[in-house]
Formats: C-alpha cells, structure tokens, sequence
C-alpha cells in the first residue's frame, strides 16, 4: 500500500510519502513530519499504516486533529482523498493499494461476492478444500 499526504494551502512543498507504519506529526525535533506552526503542538498526531487500513490518533493536541473538518477524540480510519488539519494545518492523504482498491479490482474482474465480502477464488478454494 502506497501513502503520501500532500500539503494544502499555501505551500507548495512536494507530497511526503509515509514509509513506515508509524509517522509522528508535530512541531518537536524528534517527530518525522515536523510542522513549524505555533498553533500545531510539539506531538500533535500519529499515522498509522497496517494491513491494509490507514488510522489517525490525535495525541491530545491542543488545537485538534481534523478529518475533513471533523474533530479526531481518538483515533480514526483514513479514506483516500480525506482532507486532514493538524490544528490549521491541512494536508489530503493519498492511499494507493488498500482495501478499497482490492475491493473494486476485484468487483471489476467479477471475482467479488458482495455477500461474503472476499473474492470469490478464494471462496471456490475454500470450498474445494473443505470435505463433504
């Protein structure tokens, strides 16, 4: 799974591809996305990246986290396309290969059974394997 989160706004920095399964966000020396704004906390936010699932946590910053302009309590799972703030700071979040693409190849191929929500070669394995 391929995910970038591209700077919004004024700035016109290239997009930052996310390499490992944790990226800290903050204005701290020690987090892997440092935003030098005064309203972003020292450890503001964590992405994470596992299976095929992209999550958000705010780590109790002061201004928030905000996922297409909703606050984040906790944690939250990512779409491709969302629009995330880091207090006044926006990014949109890029994932390429995750479930939804999987879903929607599979759709297209006419391997994907909507009932049982996985594709449907692995269903007739399953059933081939299975004794009568």
């Amino acid at each position: 799974m391929n995910v970038s989160l591209q700077p919004l706004g004024v700035t016109e920095d290239e997009s930052i591809e996310v390499s490992s399964p944790h990226l800290s966000i903050g204005r701290s020396d020690m987090c892997d996305l440092q935003l030098h704004h005064g309203m972003v906390s020292r450890r503001h936010a964590e992405l994470i990246v596992r299976n095929d699932e992209v999550l958000i946590r705010d780590l109790e910053s002061s201004n928030g986290t905000f996922v297409n302009g909703d606050p984040v309590a906790d944690v939250r799972r990512l779409r491709d396309g969302d629009v995330l703030s880091f207090a006044v700071v926006p990014y949109e979040i890029h994932i390429e290969g995750g479930i939804r693409d999987r879903v929607r190849r599979e759709f297209l191929e006419g391997r994907f059974d909507p009932m049982r929500q996985e594709p449907r070669s692995e269903q007739a394995d399953r059933r081939k394997t299975q004794p009568m």
